[in-house]
């Protein structure tokens, strides 16, 4: 039996190996391929920026990003909010924002923005948004107030009404998350607009 096998190198368009070098495989039938090879790990090659990278070390980030999230902003998306109000957005606006004067200069202005909090807020009130259940997966504040109301017990309506409060205080603090977090909502609104 045989094994061929096949080894592709893959370098950038200025002629750094991407590759990092596997310095736990020795070729000692390779030594003059090895000592061209050594020499060509110590190269060094410049990013437009000027940052020095050494070849055969692998793709490095030029800097590290750190994602910008808000638990509203994530609440809502996993909601599909953004995506229901862009749709009727650009419903009523039937317009391409990427056209519109030939250029790409749309933002989510302050007009848009409370249009889009006053319809979160219509949804939630309607009963179509429910940012409440998003901590309350097994559904234990309605699994409360089911067996309060079943049980007739003395202090029902206080526990019916305990449950109530909790739940409108989670959605009035996520919905203040609203202001604390407004560009990252407005950044993610405006790429669901766009994406029409």
């Amino acid at each position: 039996g045989a094994l061929k096998l096949t080894y592709h190198e893959f370098y950038t368009p200025s002629g750094r190996c991407v590759q990092r070098q596997n310095r736990a495989v020795t070729m000692p039938s390779l030594s003059p391929i090895r000592k061209n090879r050594n020499q060509l790990n110590r190269e060094v090659f410049y990013t437009k920026n000027g940052r020095a990278v050494k070849n055969r070390r692998g793709i490095e980030v030029d800097y590290r990003v750190e994602p910008r999230v808000s638990l509203l902003g994530s609440l809502l998306s996993s909601s599909g909010a953004y995506f229901e109000f862009a749709t009727e957005y650009y419903a009523s606006h039937p317009w391409s924002p990427n056209n519109e004067n030939g250029n790409n200069d749309f933002v989510v202005d302050d007009r848009i923005y409370n249009d889009f909090k006053s319809f979160v807020l219509k949804k939630q009130s309607k009963g179509n948004l429910k940012l409440e259940e998003m901590f309350d997966d097994k559904h234990l504040l309605e699994s409360v107030q089911t067996i309060s109301a079943q049980t007739n017990a003395q202090g029902s309506s206080r526990i019916q009404s305990s449950v109530t409060n909790l739940r409108e205080k989670i959605v009035q603090d996520l919905l203040s998350d609203f202001d604390a977090s407004g560009g990252i909502i407005r950044s993610e609104l405006e790429q669901n607009i766009l994406a029409w």
